[in-house]
């Protein structure tokens, strides 16, 4: 078990190291692709040192700082809504808490643009399934796991102070801890695809509901939840939303009259409530974010914190769980910053 850091609910990263001796590396988690990479010496834009807007500083891998570092050479690209980076291939010894994964397949990007140029981590950790260019780490070690699969738990930002320990993800195993015994396993969409797809049975609010079969992206990487347009709505008729910086914005307060939103996945309802769907866009001010979209069928960190996942490659499905209360888990979360970060 090996802990996430929540940044106020927005971004969940994992601390990493790459190569030998050890270079630490601090990755946004994504089951809705393969694809790993991270910020490499060679990226001497300024943002590549820090990022203006968080302070927070950049580790890059150094190639030549590591014994076990073997040159690809081949291009690498990766493009994305509002972003792309660019660099090149390689391959080095990569740890994630106990396990060690060697010869691991990575991006050594020396040139980011868009908004991953003010990203206050050091790169992204594919936790999907394989592509024709990229080979996810865990997949590739799936053999000396004690089970073919990880668990994932996500707490709110309103129950830890910024930077903790707010989730963890358990590779291998089931998280007993924070996670319900009573598991549903859904299929996943059967066809070549990097990501986790399972297929939603229905959509509804106490008014309005759509009974329409449709394939949703499981993303730990997504700050937002898909709702189809008319329920959008209905959750939002007796509040003010206004569209800044592409956001849906609200008042923070606005939570008391938000709707909460339930899923059909696999026969069986799952619902998310209004405060999931509502974020802080600084701490203690009165403006939030709606944490909530109808342009892309995703199910994202709002129903990740409510529901935790279990992402199993062995059976091809993904399980879905309650999350257990957080308040009795402070002591767990000081044991585990105190055993990872000292």
């Amino acid at each position: 078990m090996n802990p996430v850091i929540d940044y106020f609910d927005i971004r969940y990263y994992a601390n990493i190291s790459i190569g030998s001796p050890a270079q630490e590396f601090r990755v946004r988690l994504c089951t809705a692709g393969a694809e790993f990479w991270v910020i490499s010496k060679d990226c001497t834009k300024e943002y590549c040192d820090k990022d203006k807007r968080t302070g927070y500083e950049h580790h890059k891998y150094d190639p030549d700082k590591s014994s076990t570092h073997e040159f690809d050479g081949r291009y690498y690209k990766k493009s994305y809504d509002g972003g792309m980076v660019v660099g090149h291939y390689a391959k080095d010894t990569l740890n994630l808490g106990s396990l060690t994964i060697k010869n691991q397949p990575f991006g050594s990007v020396d040139t980011l643009s868009g908004f991953l140029a003010s990203e206050d981590n050091d790169g992204i950790m594919g936790l999907g399934w394989p592509s024709k260019e990229d080979e996810p780490p865990l997949y590739n070690v799936l053999h000396s796991l004690d089970q073919p699969l990880f668990t994932v738990w996500l707490a709110r930002h309103d129950q830890i102070r910024e930077g903790e320990a707010g989730g963890a993800i358990t590779y291998g195993g089931l998280d007993k801890l924070h996670c319900g015994d009573d598991i549903k396993f859904v299929e996943l969409k059967n066809e070549p695809q990097s990501s986790w797809k399972l297929k939603v049975d229905s959509v509804w609010t106490e008014k309005v509901r759509i009974a329409k079969e449709e394939w949703y992206i499981s993303d730990t990487a997504s700050p937002f939840t898909y709702v189809p347009s008319a329920i959008f709505k209905d959750i939002t008729s007796k509040i003010e939303v206004v569209v800044s910086g592409g956001y849906y914005t609200v008042n923070c307060d606005a939570v008391k009259q938000l709707k909460s939103v339930t899923y059909t996945i696999g026969g069986h309802n799952y619902t998310v409530p209004a405060s999931e769907l509502v974020l802080e866009m600084q701490e203690g001010g009165s403006k939030c974010v709606l944490a909530v979209t109808n342009d892309e069928k995703v199910l994202g960190e709002p129903f990740i914190r409510r529901y935790c996942h279990v992402y199993d490659y062995g059976s091809k499905r993904i399980g879905l769980t309650e999350s257990k209360k957080p308040e009795p888990l402070r002591a767990f979360r000081k044991q585990l910053e105190s055993k990872f970060w000292g």
